[in-house]
């Protein structure tokens, strides 16, 4: 999502905190992909990750889940960034 920002010349907040970063990206809810409903549960591992033992192991069925988030936000990204 920052490499999104900076192909769009936006000027971003230094977080880790994805909902922000796609207010930044899109003033106008409206327009925002429809997959930013499922970025809070990317945001939470930016912390949980950096602090083993904090937090209850990860499921399977969370770990799938983050995946594909994460493959949806990287699809999307790179669809941006190729097509100008």
């Amino acid at each position: 999502m920052k490499a999104v920002c900076v192909h769009r010349h936006i000027r971003f907040s230094y977080t880790h905190d994805l909902n922000r970063l796609m207010t930044e990206l899109y003033p106008a809810t409206e327009d925002m992909p429809d997959f930013t409903k499922d970025l809070e549960v990317l945001s939470g591992y930016a912390v949980s990750g950096r602090y083993p033992g904090f937090d209850e192991p990860v499921t399977e069925e969370e770990w799938q889940q983050a995946v594909r988030i994460a493959k949806t936000v990287l699809d999307w990204a790179t669809s941006i960034i190729a097509n100008g």
